[in-house]
């Protein structure tokens, strides 16, 4: 239960900066670790530019869960929503349930070192784009997808953030490696804890 005066908050934070700690993280390979499935594809080691991610991709997918086997996941849900490119009506009163997502990576410039990320999510009534920065130019994209805080009073502070790389399976399936940190401070105690999912989406088209 939640102490009384509890709040939280959600924010979408800023996905273009990569701090030195996120650089040593995002240019080294992903490797098959922290519950990787051993059924699972083997990864793929992506190009200058991580051009292998363009494609479209199924929205329902399969994660890893605490219990050692799986759970279902969504790729809209690891898609932050904080920076709208565009968004059109196809079947205005169709279903809103989102289909696909296709993704595009757009190539670094001079002003900005790392390659852009962007998402278009299909639903039978609309199709809508996020643009979404990322921290990373090889082996794997690397974007932070959300930042929350929350507050029990007089008892602490917490807050937590997951960094999601962005990596190919050699079947050509979408791999995702969220880990998800949280830190606070509890009756002046510092308190940490970290959580690695994997999660898988197939390829449905180019």
């Amino acid at each position: 239960m939640k102490p009384s005066g509890y709040f939280s908050l959600t924010l979408q934070v800023a996905t273009g900066a990569c701090l030195g700690w996120f650089l040593t993280a995002c240019q080294t390979p992903l490797k098959a670790s922290h519950g990787y499935p051993a059924g699972w594809p083997q990864l793929t080691r992506l190009g200058e530019g991580c051009g292998e991610l363009r494609g479209t991709y199924a929205n329902q997918g399969i994660a890893t869960a605490p219990n050692g086997g799986v759970q279902p996941i969504t790729l809209v849900s690891l898609i932050p929503r904080d920076k709208p490119l565009d968004q059109h009506a196809i079947r205005p009163g169709a279903s809103t349930l989102p289909e696909s997502v296709t993704l595009a990576v757009l190539p670094a410039t001079r002003w900005q070192p790392y390659p852009k990320l962007q998402a278009t999510i299909k639903t039978a009534a609309s199709i809508e784009a996020y643009e979404v920065g990322t921290a990373s130019r090889r082996n794997a994209l690397l974007y932070v997808l959300r930042s929350s805080g929350s507050s029990a009073g007089a008892l602490g502070f917490s807050s937590s953030q997951s960094r999601v790389f962005l990596t190919q399976g050699g079947d050509g399936s979408l791999i995702a490696k969220i880990h998800t940190e949280e830190q606070g401070m509890i009756l002046v105690i510092p308190a940490y804890s970290g959580q690695y999912t994997w999660a898988r989406f197939e390829r449905i088209g180019d």
